[in-house]
């Protein structure tokens, strides 16, 4: 009887476990063709995406073999395009040419290129062009107030310094009227009619060019700028090309030659600082009155500059037909050695050459050479006579104020 229970008890586990078997097969099944169906939509997902990412790589490549060249080219010139910013950063005055399409129209290559090229020959050749504005922005001064300003009739100096005025030439004064004009338009801006400034620089109904302003002068860049324009009159396109290389043509032919033809060196003071000179026991004697009359000049500060040294000078009555206007300022500029040298090499702004000054020891050099310019009252007169004399008309035109 147990036997027969223990074989039934052994049947009934034997059909459970199979339902359960088969409950579970079916189950198992079941999800792994689902697990099948998913994989088989993620891969079918995957490849679909592939291709579509692959299409779009293949149409990249497409893109980027077709415009590799041109992109390189932009990349080359807008990298030019910095290059020549920073030597214009280097080199204020090469700023408005910079910015001026005309002046590449005939260029062969690429105008960032040209540019580029143009800024390496100029800032090249700073030195040259820096003597010449300063030389020519010395002479045929009358006025303090023109000092380091260059006038219309001292660019045609220069223009005939250079040779390019005369006969055979194409350059004549109405080519240099109409080139300094050019060189000082400014941007149009709207004024109410009838005003000086829109008087000043009103188109002529005649001719339809710029009206010159006898007050006009040619800064730095503007010179820059007539440089070139001349340049482009005297050998056009047609003969030399591309533009920095006409430059370089007429700065070797006519510009250098006239730019080192003048001494800025130290100017010539005998005796200054020399022990038991006549200019050392002079100075030693009015060591009270000169400082008073350094100080009523300097405005406050503890220098004096080009305007002011100039004023003290026509005051003192120091002009006259041995010593003018232009020999004063050369002295001037010749007593700031460390500011003059800096000017032509490495100054980024010209114009700050107008904030030039003398020291106190400056202020006595420049005495000093002044007086061994200047012509003494009699043809006798040793040095140490004409200076004494210089340093007691400058005190006497100022005594009532010490």
């Amino acid at each position: 009887m147990t036997q027969r229970r223990v074989q039934a008890s052994r049947v009934i586990q034997r059909v459970y476990r199979g339902f359960r078997g088969r409950a579970s097969f079916r189950y198992t099944n079941k999800v792994q063709l689902v697990l099948l169906v998913q994989k088989w939509m993620r891969i079918k997902w995957a490849k679909m995406k592939l291709r579509a990412f692959v299409k779009m790589v293949r149409r990249i490549q497409s893109f980027q073999r077709r415009t590799r060249a041109r992109l390189g080219m932009i990349r080359r010139h807008l990298g030019m395009r910095d290059q020549a910013l920073e030597l214009t950063a280097g080199m204020k005055e090469l700023s408005k040419v910079m910015e001026m399409d005309e002046l590449f129209d005939d260029t062969d290559t690429h105008m960032h290129e040209q540019r580029l090229q143009l800024a390496k020959y100029l800032d090249g050749v700073r030195h040259i062009l820096r003597r010449a504005y300063l030389k020519y922005s010395m002479i045929l001064v009358s006025q303090p107030e023109k000092a380091f300003q260059m006038s219309r009739p001292q660019f045609g100096r220069f223009v005939k310094d250079a040779g390019l005025l005369g006969k055979g030439s194409d350059i004549d004064n109405n080519v240099i009227e109409e080139i300094f004009n050019k060189c000082n338009m400014d941007l149009k801006v709207k004024r109410p009619k009838g005003t000086e400034e829109a008087t000043k620089k009103a188109p002529s109904k005649d001719t339809g060019k710029a009206v010159a302003n006898e007050q006009q002068v040619m800064m730095p860049d503007e010179f820059v700028e007539a440089v070139i324009r001349l340049t482009n009159r005297v050998c056009g396109p047609k003969k030399i090309r591309p533009l920095h290389r006409r430059l370089e043509y007429m700065f070797n032919k006519h510009f250098t030659g006239i730019a080192y033809d003048v001494d800025y060196s130290a100017p010539t003071a005998p005796g200054l600082n020399v022990p038991g000179s006549e200019a050392t026991l002079l100075i030693e004697r009015y060591q009270e009155s000169l400082p008073k009359l350094f100080a009523h000049y300097n405005g406050g500060d503890d220098s004096i500059d080009c305007v002011e040294w100039m004023l003290m000078c026509k005051d003192c009555k120091i002009i006259d037909a041995s010593t003018s206007f232009s020999k004063i300022m050369d002295l001037f500029v010749r007593c700031n050695q460390e500011e003059l040298e800096e000017y032509f090499t490495c100054m980024e702004d010209p114009e700050n050459i107008r904030e030039m000054s003398l020291e106190f020891d400056e202020f006595l050099q420049a005495i000093v050479a002044t007086a061994y310019l200047s012509a003494g009252k009699k043809k006798t007169d040793t040095f140490g006579d004409k200076l004494q004399h210089l340093i007691e008309k400058m005190l006497s035109q100022v005594l009532k104020t010490f």
